[in-house]
């Protein structure tokens, strides 16, 4: 059975080259933002391991507020993506709630003014692209939802999509974001 990844709308790329994350960091991230996924001390180890200053990294997630912001944020997405996925569902027709959109629309403001301040070229169209894919996976997650048919991503990975999924990811989406926030502290704390 193929694993159920939370289709996430932001894109962990930070505005300066210091910050860009790698591709252990990726992968880490990746084991920990699925639906199925982990946090432990390797994980967290593995993460953290390529961050030079991690108070420093720590200071600016803290003064910023980006790492909040897109915790909160990305959350309430999924949150409202998901509850929208149900309905689409149930009545056989995409559905997109008010606060669907308004957390689509609030998600994409975020991002839109955190990219201008990517000065890699490279990284920030890489950054607009991501977003691009996951507005598009999230559309088709819908269309899935009403058409109880699987999904196909953009990446070109099939999911099936039926009802006690979309339940099992909205019942998860507060443990996954605990992971994430557990990730992103440079302390360890089981």
């Amino acid at each position: 059975m193929k694993k159920l990844f939370i289709i996430f709308i932001f894109f962990l790329t930070f505005s300066t080259k210091s910050f860009s994350l790698t591709p252990n960091q990726l992968e880490v991230l990746g084991v920990v933002m699925n639906i199925y996924g982990k946090i432990d001390k390797n994980l967290h180890s593995r993460f953290w391991k390529d961050v030079k200053n991690p108070q420093e990294l720590k200071v600016y997630f803290e003064t910023d507020g980006m790492q909040a912001k897109m915790i909160r944020d990305g959350l309430n997405y999924q949150r409202e993506l998901w509850k929208s996925a149900l309905v689409s569902y149930d009545t056989k027709q995409v559905f997109k709630s008010e606060s669907y959109l308004n957390a689509k629309k609030e998600i994409n403001f975020f991002i839109n003014n955190t990219v201008k301040n990517i000065q890699n070229t490279n990284e920030r169209n890489a950054v607009i692209n991501q977003m691009k894919t996951s507005m598009t996976n999230s559309q088709g997650l819908l269309e899935s939802a009403a058409s109880h048919r699987p999904l196909v991503g953009v990446q070109g990975v099939t999911v099936q999509i039926d009802r006690e999924k979309i339940l099992y990811v909205l019942k998860n989406l507060d443990p996954t974001f605990l992971r994430i926030e557990k990730l992103l502290n440079p302390n360890w704390k089981g």
